[in-house]
């Protein structure tokens, strides 16, 4: 799939601020942070039978209890629209991979276009530096049985002990030891990615001395949290929303 998207920062606005260049990075930085979380998004959620401009993601890929991937699809018992998933990925070569067309850059392009004439959301021309930004990229499974997932998460009934609502530690001590070999070498790294609610409930569970598995490190003056060794990477992109997965 491709994203491509222009940035224009207004040129009156630019020279206002006193240094049009760190201005204009700034404006620009917040643009690539956004393109960032739209990437994020087609890898898990995109479609390329429905949008052919997305890469096909996650998701269409582990969607269904009974077909397909569906031994690689965890039911953690939610209902109705405000659910959640966890994903278990063992990215490396042979397992799951970004990809890019050949002959293209590699992650995202950035050309400078200069100052020019612009429109505004209501076409009233203005002066704007331009940026024009190109990303290709792709996802590529060879082996389905390294990504995991755990669905049907029913956020609303999470607790900060555990006690009620989805067992997180159950359904994810499942995902680790559904791959076909648990430890695979150095050719691979092993993550796991949620949404920042059900790391927020994981945060609370790692507090618990009960969960061995569950440990919270300070790296860096950072805090870490991780499951069975696998770092937990905290991705917006990934709704409460999503509907039953049956």
């Amino acid at each position: 799939g491709t994203l491509e998207a222009y940035s224009a920062v207004d040129v009156a606005l630019a020279n206002l601020n006193g240094n049009a260049q760190a201005f204009r990075f700034s404006e620009d930085a917040a643009f690539v942070q956004g393109l960032g979380e739209d990437a994020t998004d087609a890898i898990i959620y995109g479609n390329s039978g429905q949008n052919p401009e997305q890469p096909h993601g996650l998701a269409p890929r582990y969607n269904s209890l009974t077909t397909g991937t569906s031994s690689y699809v965890i039911n953690a018992g939610g209902s109705g629209s405000d659910n959640t998933s966890i994903w278990l990925v063992t990215w490396g070569a042979m397992t799951c991979t970004l990809i890019h067309p050949k002959g293209t850059q590699v992650g995202l392009r950035a050309q400078d276009l200069g100052e020019r004439p612009w429109d505004d959301s209501s076409n009233n021309p203005y002066q704007a530096f331009v940026t024009h930004y190109v990303w290709n990229i792709g996802l590529a499974v060879p082996d389905y049985r390294y990504v995991v997932r755990i669905c049907n998460i029913d956020v609303s009934e999470l607790t900060a002990d555990g006690a009620t609502g989805a067992d997180l530690m159950l359904n994810m001590v499942k995902a680790y030891y559904t791959r076909p070999t648990v430890s695979i070498g150095n050719l691979t790294k092993v993550i796991w990615y949620c949404n920042k609610t059900v790391a927020e409930y994981l945060h609370h569970q790692a507090s618990n001395k009960a969960n061995v598995n569950l440990t919270l490190d300070n790296a860096g003056g950072q805090p870490i949290v991780s499951f069975l060794g696998a770092p937990i990477h905290v991705v917006d992109a990934i709704t409460s929303a999503e509907a039953t997965i049956s």
